[in-house]
């Protein structure tokens, strides 16, 4: 069995590959972190520089007690450098790069034998910016990495993707979303209301934290459902269901989710997979969906509603992307 970077859970491939790089003290040049937000890709990297500092190799690497590890954890490690974008701008810009990176790379570590560079916001490097890095992922000097995290590698420019290694941060099982949950909260929750959580999590512990930590959650998903819900009887309750997602227009990001899950929900009900329902207290409900709609419909409706989030993502008009998107809905299950 290889050694595994302790204090991660679930990404076991990750893990191991990490560990041994750490342990040998053989690092690429660089590594990219992708996957989705909140799946862990900031921990492990906090974890990865802890154990390629950490003064005990011969313990669980990173041991977390030492002073290397301690200087990690608390970001204060000075040879672990950590670029972010700067306050009020949108991208990583090359005058960052320069600063961060390209004026501080060829100075040597002052503690350790590495040094390494955490880009925390990969998808946000621009053009400029890549290029800027890439000069130096060609020929970098041999004590230092790179660590870009990003929730998608295809962000980032070809060049800087060949001279890196990719590693993909899937999702976990629920089991692992739970335990990870149940540690993080200090038993602030129940069992119930964390395995609710982790089914809408869908793999990602940090979805699930964030849905815990939520106090609009749980009153979000039940109106959410039951407008949706609405949406399939005889009456048409397209302008009540336009006017809810005009009232909690600051938090669509939530409503849509629910909205694809319930849709998903009704597709794994049609299939016969009950049992992969998230929305299980709605399962009668769901059940009197399926029986008035295809598949092909529910799989036209999950379409509308992706597509209405791509437009919102757009700065599409909020008043008509929605009204479109709830016609269209209605249409289909009409027809």
């Amino acid at each position: 069995m290889m050694e595994k970077l302790s204090g991660i859970y679930g990404h076991s491939n990750v893990s191991e590959r990490l560990a041994q790089a750490a342990k040998s003290g053989k690092l690429f040049n660089s590594y990219v972190f992708e996957g989705a937000k909140g799946c862990g890709k900031k921990t492990t990297a906090d974890l990865f520089c802890a154990a390629v500092m950490c003064k005990n190799k011969e313990k669980n690497l990173p041991c977390g007690e030492c002073d290397a590890c301690r200087k990690v954890f608390s970001h204060n490690h000075p040879d672990v450098i950590y670029v972010k974008r700067d306050d009020g701008k949108k991208t990583i810009g090359v005058d960052n790069i320069r600063e961060n990176v390209v004026n501080n790379v060829y100075i040597k570590p002052m503690l350790a034998d590495k040094k390494i560079f955490v880009i925390t916001d990969g998808s946000d490097l621009t053009e400029q910016s890549q290029n800027a890095l890439l000069k130096i992922l060609e020929e970098p000097p041999e004590y230092a990495s790179f660590i870009i995290i990003t929730e998608n590698s295809g962000f980032l420019l070809q060049t800087v993707r060949s001279r890196s290694v990719v590693l993909s941060f899937l999702p976990v099982a629920d089991s692992v979303t739970q335990k990870v949950l149940f540690e993080k909260t200090n038993g602030k929750y129940s069992e119930n209301e964390i395995r609710f959580a982790s089914r809408f999590a869908r793999g990602v512990p940090g979805k699930g934290l964030e849905i815990l930590e939520n106090e609009d959650f749980t009153r979000l998903y039940n109106e959410t459902v039951k407008k949706m819900i609405a949406l399939f009887g005889k009456k048409n309750t397209v302008s009540d269901f336009e006017k809810f997602l005009n009232d909690e227009k600051e938090k669509v990001d939530l409503v849509i989710d629910f909205m694809i899950t319930f849709v998903r929900d009704c597709i794994l009900a049609k299939k016969g997979c009950e049992n992969l329902v998230v929305c299980e207290n709605y399962l009668v409900d769901i059940k009197k969906v399926c029986e008035s709609v295809s598949t092909k419909t529910l799989a036209k409706l999950s379409e509308l509603i992706l597509e209405y989030n791509e437009r919102l993502k757009y700065n599409a008009a909020f008043v008509s992307a929605t009204m479109d998107m709830l016609l269209n809905m209605r249409e289909q299950i009409k027809a």
